[in-house]
């Protein structure tokens, strides 16, 4: 069956069994007022009512979109097999690829570091000619150039040295990318707003301890225990 003919039966079916049920249901809900046992009753059971239709809802979906969940799974398994055949290789030959493109790069700054440190002694010469200069002249042009010629080399000397990691064919550029990750070495020394705490473990403690956390006796340091109660609806 097309995809299009069955979104058109799902459509129909949650119109049918669904919206118009929404439809009778939300204006008798929305008018409910609680005064009393009878009252809290009745709302009981329109709530037991719109919560089986939201259970209904949720079976009816999983029923549906079962057959095409089963295969795309099929399908992502077939492009599987060919991926666990090609990534394989992928790797062997950035493996092959990397320790050259590294040695490039270094090559690289080594020859970047070596034509700054000759851009530096230029720099310092013409400072060093224009310092002499306005001591011998005593004019104010020489003293000027001596200072932007300092901070021309400050400038410098603090630039970050920016090669590209990347070798070029005649159709393709090849490129090592920077990309930082990290890894925890000691749990102890990581800073305190840099961890998260651990939901399971919280929610494990806290297993079977109503009791304790009713009467305010169960603490765990730096969390706070509140009661939010959810509403249960079922038939006598």
């Amino acid at each position: 069956m097309e995809t299009s003919n069955v979104l058109e039966l799902v459509r129909k079916e949650v119109q049918q069994y669904f919206i118009d049920e929404y439809v009778l249901l939300k204006d008798t809900i929305e008018a409910i007022e609680i005064r009393n046992d009878e009252d809290m009753g009745r709302a009981g059971e329109f709530r037991k009512k719109v919560n089986d239709f939201v259970k209904k809802i949720e079976e009816k979906r999983k029923s549906a979109v079962k057959p095409f969940n089963d295969l795309v799974k099929d399908i992502n398994s077939e492009y599987k097999t060919a991926l666990n055949l090609f990534e394989p290789l992928l790797k062997k030959i950035d493996d092959k690829c990397k320790p050259y493109l590294l040695e490039v790069a270094r090559a690289k700054e080594e020859a970047a570091e070596i034509a700054r440190a000759k851009e530096l002694a230029e720099m310092e010469r013409k400072k060093q000619e224009a310092a002499k200069l306005a001591q011998e002249t005593e004019q104010d042009v020489f003293v000027d150039i001596a200072a932007n010629l300092s901070e021309e080399q400050e400038k410098l000397a603090e630039k970050e040295i920016v090669v590209h990691k990347n070798v070029k064919s005649d159709s393709v550029s090849t490129a090592l990318i920077d990309n930082w990750k990290y890894r925890v070495i000691n749990e102890n020394e990581v800073d305190r707003a840099l961890c998260c705490p651990d939901d399971k473990k919280i929610k494990a403690a806290m297993k079977g301890k109503d009791k304790e956390l009713k009467e305010g006796a169960f603490k765990l340091a730096g969390i706070e225990f509140y009661n939010e109660p959810f509403l249960s609806s079922r038939a006598r």
